[in-house]
């Protein structure tokens, strides 16, 4: 294993550490989700998506592996792949809890070295991962090798209005910047990612554009619940809800996102950017 690869299994694992042994993601967590199944729903209407690849790992500060469930609520064959044998046996503890009856299959292996054929899957996609690799391109080639289909890549905006005040707060708590490499959180690092394999953009644009800076991985989500509790309200949640975004809150929450303008107006509050490609 090189460095690059030890450094990667170590963010996952710090990932599996903060995973909330409750399930509970808090507010911002939870829109994330609701907002990434809409688009899912949409992607299965508009292709005949029957087979998905998730990984290596996904870049969450949540609960691990669940990210493709609502591909495998509608009866999609998914693989969630995972570097760390720690994940893996962590993602089936949870799909254990939450699936109700529907099932993955879970793997590990090495992060660029997949263990599947050629054209396996109509559609291999990852979650703020690429921006960890050294080399995102020699991710990407292995993502397209092994899809028969469609790449999705969604990573985060260097351009939120959250991102610099976090990258003061690292350097304020002394802390090392874990987040991955700036330069790869555009549309322009996205697009070398793709055009270099020789993919096509189908299309490409901002996802999570809630009403509040990306936090990052901030510690907020006790303080939401808190606040619930100021106002007398409670939050309660669990995973079923993610697949249903008529929520009240999830409305306010998305007024952003759902204005009919282009993704670059939307730059300073979106959270994620995404880049959609066929082979």
């Amino acid at each position: 294993m090189d460095k690059n690869e030890r450094l990667f299994l170590n963010f996952v694992e710090g990932l599996v550490k903060y995973s909330p042994k409750d399930y509970d993601e808090g507010m911002g967590t939870v829109y994330e989700r609701i907002m990434i199944n809409d688009y899912f729903m949409k992607l299965m209407k508009k292709y005949d998506i029957q087979s998905v690849f998730e990984g290596p790992s996904d870049g969450i500060t949540g609960v691990r592996g669940v990210n493709s469930l609502i591909f495998a609520k509608k009866g999609k064959r998914v693989v969630y792949y995972t570097p760390s044998k720690v994940e893996e046996n962590k993602a089936k503890d949870i799909w254990e809890n939450i699936g109700k009856g529907t099932t993955i299959e879970i793997k590990h292996g090495e992060p660029l070295k997949f263990p599947f054929e050629d054209n396996s899957f109509d559609l291999v996609w990852n979650f703020c991962i690429v921006e960890h690799f050294q080399n995102p391109v020699a991710l990407v080639k292995e993502m397209k090798r092994i899809s028969k289909k469609f790449v999705l890549i969604m990573n985060q905006n260097r351009y939120n209005i959250g991102t610099y005040p976090h990258v003061l707060y690292h350097r304020f708590r002394k802390q090392e910047w874990d987040h991955g490499d700036l330069k790869w959180m555009s549309f322009s690092g996205l697009n070398k990612m793709v055009k270099r394999n020789s993919l096509k953009v189908v299309e490409r644009g901002v996802i999570d554009v809630p009403i509040w800076p990306d936090t990052w991985d901030t510690p907020v989500r006790g303080l939401f619940k808190s606040g619930m509790k100021v106002v007398g309200k409670e939050w309660d949640w669990d995973f079923e809800k993610s697949l249903n975004s008529n929520n009240g809150m999830i409305k306010i929450s998305s007024i952003v996102e759902k204005l009919p303008i282009g993704r670059f107006l939307k730059l300073p509050l979106a959270h994620h950017l995404y880049v959609l490609a066929r082979k």
